[in-house]
């Protein structure tokens, strides 16, 4: 009998119900995500943005996007965007002419729609992006609940499916593959996403000293070839329909306008330029703030140094997303020229840091009300100028800068008390401190 037992193949653990059906209950949110999406994309958006969306979708297909930063056609009022945005703008504009309006009619409810579509599907794709990149890493419940988090969070919703915000979904899909990408070694999709970003929405560029870094521990050459061949085909894929249509030097001509765009402390961002200047957010960032420098000087002074705080951060995986959520939050925290919808990347990468370390929880349920918070209180949809008082509307909106302001300080020194344990850990001898 003793030898029977012994012969017996071991049990397998019994798996939960969730982890039996994850398959379905992804397919599930997926579908209520999408589902609650499509409701709020029938909704105008935000004026200003979805009318110059338009017009530069309508432009794209008429002339072609490899035009759209010639003399005539650019409009620098209505933004600089990167190459591969228009690319975007493009295919939203064709696909409007061939099944909508053959004559391309501009401010119609279907062409409103098809703007929001694009974030909507980044995001579905966003969302089943968190569902591979963390399957190797906690259990399938844990991603659920990521997944669950980030479709169902009101900060992401208003900014997409409500205000139909066209760039930001994409370029934090692109971050997250990269970082996902790079936590598995597949440096050649990291390179590539990380280069889609970035000619997609120039924003992407505050992550690119953290995720350097990154890649250079461990150093290898063959680490550093493979992630820069990456970078350099989706960069030449986006390019080269410029190159071909002899517009180079245009493109390069406008993108060089796009610092100062908006030379102003902040375009609504509820952030320390907020708290500075006591709401008066709309003067120049070319002002001096600290004995000659400008306000925009100092602001990506300090942001400099937050990414000194975090670049020797462990590489692990819930520290690598929450670092770089924490740089996405000092970048709309201490840069001048910030709007109200930049808390989007932020949220996202919380969402991850949560899922593999519960600390992280609180961090994320503050953060996105208070960015749901700077878009609702600026919402020219809903106008709470109309149904506030303004001394109401103007508390709340002070006090939602505080409590990031709160946030961002506390995120800082904790960030300062761990780094001075490391020091201290690496110049102060194990038996001093043991006696200490």
């Amino acid at each position: 009998m003793n030898g029977l037992l012994a012969a017996a193949p071991p049990v397998a653990p019994r798996q939960s119900w969730i982890n039996q059906h994850a398959g379905l209950l992804l397919l599930g949110l997926l579908a209520l995500g999408l589902a609650l999406r499509l409701y709020f994309a029938s909704m105008p958006g935000y004026p200003g943005d979805i009318d110059g969306w338009s017009r530069m979708s309508a432009l794209a297909v008429r002339f072609g996007y490899p035009h759209m930063y010639d003399p005539g056609i650019f409009n620098r009022d209505e933004g600089v965007y990167p190459p591969f945005y228009h690319v975007m703008l493009n295919a939203v504009g064709l696909i409007y002419r061939q099944f909508v309006s053959p004559t391309f009619a501009l401010g119609t409810p279907e062409l409103n729609t098809l703007l929001k579509l694009f974030p909507i599907v980044c995001e579905m794709l966003l969302a089943a992006t968190l569902y591979w990149g963390l399957g190797k890493t906690v259990d399938r419940r844990a991603a659920l609940v990521a997944v669950a988090g980030f479709l169902f969070n009101p900060a992401i919703l208003y900014t997409s499916a409500y205000w139909g915000m066209f760039g930001d979904a994409f370029y934090a899909l692109c971050v997250v593959i990269a970082l996902f990408a790079l936590q598995r070694e597949r440096l050649l999709i990291a390179g590539a996403a990380l280069a889609a970003g970035v000619f997609f929405k120039f924003q992407t560029v505050a992550f690119l000293p953290l995720i350097g870094w990154w890649l250079l521990r461990p150093l290898h050459w063959k680490r550093l070839l493979t992630f820069a061949v990456g970078f350099a085909l989706a960069t030449a894929l986006i390019w080269l329909p410029y190159v071909l249509a002899g517009t180079l030097p245009n493109a390069l001509r406008a993108l060089r306008s796009t610092v100062g765009l908006f030379p102003v402390l902040a375009a609504n961002a509820h952030n320390v330029w907020w708290l500075y200047s006591g709401g008066d957010v709309w003067q120049s960032d070319v002002q001096p703030v600290l004995a000659d420098l400008s306000a925009r000087t100092v602001g990506l002074l300090a942001f400099g140094a937050a990414h000194v705080l975090v670049l020797f951060r462990s590489v692990a995986l819930p520290q690598r997303f929450a670092a770089a959520a924490y740089i996405d939050f000092a970048f709309f925290m201490l840069s001048t020229e910030m709007h109200e919808n930049y808390l989007y990347p932020t949220v996202v990468l919380l969402v991850i840091a949560a899922s593999a370390a519960r600390r992280y929880a609180p961090l994320t349920i503050v953060i996105s009300v208070t960015a749901c918070f700077n878009m609702a209180l600026h919402d020219v949809l809903i106008d709470p100028a109309t149904w506030l008082p303004a001394g109401t509307l103007d508390s709340a909106r002070m006090l939602n800068a505080t409590v990031n302001g709160a946030v961002f300080a506390a995120w800082t020194l904790s960030l300062l008390w761990d780094s001075a344990r490391q020091v201290r850990r690496l110049v102060v001898p194990k038996s001093a401190r043991t006696t200490s």
